[in-house]
């Protein structure tokens, strides 16, 4: 495997990344959400379950699990993909302050950065996506 390279995915992955493959979003996101109640602690169930409502269009359900996934373990995919679900119920405000907290607790995500300017341009606040 090269540096750049992302690991496989723990097993216990494998029965919700097969439904998902397999074109059962529904099935996928039981599968998740059983698994997040499970194991709360457990950063990645919580963001493929959000992620899964995400591409289901159900923003407003996406956000908790997102959130929660960003809280136990602070990635840029559970950041931006809880931002984007925020601007796309929008609210932008949350948006720009959950961009803002991921810059905090990331400082070297070019991803968080490149989406904060976005939306700060979108918000009309110029001078600041300059500095993002």
């Amino acid at each position: 495997m090269s540096e750049t390279e992302k690991p496989p995915p723990p097993p216990r992955y494998a029965e919700g990344l097969r439904r998902y493959k397999a074109g059962d979003r529904e099935g996928a996101l039981a599968f998740f959400a059983d698994l997040a109640r499970s194991l709360p602690g457990d950063a990645q169930a919580h963001y493929f379950q959000g992620l899964i409502l995400f591409r289901l269009e159900r923003y407003a359900e996406a956000q908790a699990p997102l959130r929660r996934s960003a809280d136990l373990v602070p990635g840029e995919d559970a950041f931006v993909k809880l931002a984007m679900a925020q601007g796309q119920t929008g609210d932008l405000q949350a948006c720009l302050a959950t961009l803002e907290e991921a810059a905090r607790r990331l400082p070297g995500s070019a991803g968080v950065r490149a989406y904060l300017g976005t939306t700060l341009r979108s918000l009309d606040r110029v001078e600041e996506a300059l500095e993002a």
